[in-house]
């Protein structure tokens, strides 16, 4: 199949990019996109920083076809933006035209345009609890007026309520407690990348480059060095094959692509922009911990919950709405503007987890109900959360609650909370040293004064009802490892 790529249109702060196929696109509704980088000038990039943002994107797309896929560019495209996120996306059935000789370029057509007070750190912004403790983080580290909160508005359907709904909350609810609150500026990316995805392309949806490449303008304009993502170890399992050799999840999340793609970016477009993940060394219990306790005040803003009304931060039923409630009775730290009564006796969260125990399901072999989605945890979250469950005791909260809402506290806790498992309170060292040097060591002196910091990985492990694997030394190897520009 052939794929003739236009040349990015730029009109004032939005890029448009589009596309002809010789063959039906079978995964997006549409052959464009476009990215809107709020009063940001684009006329100032290269032609090649656009290139380098559309195949972060697409080539992810066109490496889930079956057959070979050529894509032809207007101009050539540098090699190491091509070998880069061909490894990145593992597209060896795809093809780019023409390359250049040279490796690298310059995403600079006018380096002078920086915005007036340029931010040296930028975070990911989601307004859950961990971009909010990243932000915390480095503005403590750093300084506040060193920050940047960077997010996207990116609709997953073509529907203009949606995208209203999205911009109104987003900036309401986070940005704005962010600039405010916190001190941070802010700068928002509206994009409709993930609206052109038909219901049955989930498996080729964006994952973090969505945000660390598709940001690279914005990140350049501000001046920012580092940029962080917030994806818990917890998160990374590795399931061991027969042959013994490990499959990592969550790859491109884990710290040896983040490493890689800084090195990519220095190599390839002369800038020092490091990607890095300094909520790596924190589960969710942990954050919410160093929240409740070092950034009080930042913990009454996060907004974890993205299916709420536009003027409040819980719908009280959704799966995150329930990891809020319950890390709040396993901490005793408790919003003014949650409802926990309501939570515990009429959501749609109890009234599942009710179901589930009148099911006659009975306990495993760790002594709890075995995993089962939409009450407080993903799989790899399981041992966590039933050990905040046991941190637990219904008849001894500082809130107060009905003896129903107290009832149905103690059926989740008789079907989760039979085990403690203490060392999943700390912080593993090797997390820390996963992270920038000099950044890893300040974010261990904070984290010190809180938590304990542990030598070894927290046990048991489990993904699910299913033992697994957390593994970062030795670490990961993978295609986008190996480049030679990215081993210089």
């Amino acid at each position: 199949m052939q794929v003739r790529i236009e040349q990015p249109h730029i009109n004032g702060d939005t890029v448009t990019f589009r596309w002809q196929q010789s063959e039906p696109n079978p995964h997006q509704i549409e052959n464009s996109f476009f990215l809107r980088y709020e009063n940001l000038d684009l006329s100032v990039f290269s032609e090649e920083l656009f290139y380098e943002v559309f195949l972060s994107y697409q080539l992810r797309v066109f490496a889930s076809y079956v057959n070979t896929v050529d894509l032809i560019f207007p101009t050539a495209v540098p090699a190491y933006t091509v070998a880069f996120w061909s490894a990145y996306h593992q597209a060896g059935n795809v093809t780019v035209s023409p390359i250049a000789d040279h490796g690298g370029y310059d995403p600079w057509i006018d380096a002078s345009r920086l915005v007036e007070q340029p931010r040296s750190k930028a975070v990911f912004f989601g307004g859950g609890k961990d971009s909010t403790l990243a932000t915390c983080l480095l503005s403590e580290i750093y300084g506040p007026d060193e920050v940047l909160a960077l997010q996207f508005v990116g609709p997953i359907r073509n529907d203009p309520k949606l995208e209203r709904y999205l911009e109104e909350r987003q900036e309401e609810l986070m940005l704005k407690p962010a600039r405010e609150q916190l001190g941070v500026a802010t700068q928002r990316v509206f994009t409709n990348y993930q609206a052109i995805f038909r219901r049955d392309a989930e498996h080729v949806r964006p994952h973090l480059e969505l945000y660390t490449a598709g940001s690279l303008p914005a990140l350049l304009v501000w001046g920012v060095d580092l940029c962080t993502h917030g994806t818990p170890w917890s998160t990374m399992t590795a399931e061991i094959r027969p042959d013994g050799s490990p499959k990592f999840r969550y790859a491109q999340s884990r710290p040896e692509t983040s490493v890689a793609q800084s090195r990519h970016y220095q190599a390839t477009l002369g800038q020092s922009i490091t990607v890095t993940d300094v909520i790596l060394p924190f589960n969710s219990l942990a954050a919410h911990w160093m929240l409740a306790e070092r950034y009080p005040a930042a913990l009454d803003h996060i907004v974890s919950c993205t299916i709420g009304p536009t003027d409040a931060r819980w719908c009280h039923s959704c799966s995150k709405c329930g990891l809020f409630a319950i890390l709040s009775f396993s901490t005793d730290t408790y919003a003014t503007d949650f409802d926990y009564e309501f939570f515990l006796t009429r959501s749609s969260v109890i009234q599942r987890l009710i179901d589930y125990a009148e099911s006659g399901v009975e306990q495993s072999v760790l002594g709890n109900a075995p995993w089962a989605s939409g009450f407080f945890s993903a799989p790899t979250g399981y041992i966590l959360g039933c050990h905040m469950v046991a941190r637990i005791d219904p008849e001894n909260l500082s809130i107060p609650l009905s003896d129903e809402a107290r009832g149905n506290l103690a059926i989740w806790c008789a079907l989760y909370g039979n085990q403690l498992y203490p060392v999943w309170e700390s912080v593993p060292r090797v997390t820390l040293d996963l992270l920038p040097s000099d950044l890893g060591q300040k974010i261990g002196a904070i984290v010190a004064e809180h938590l304990e910091i542990i030598d070894h990985l927290p046990t048991p492990s489990y993904a699910g009802n299913s033992p697994t694997h957390f593994i970062f030394d030795p670490p990961m190897q993978s295609p986008v490892t190996r480049l030679e520009h990215v081993q210089r």
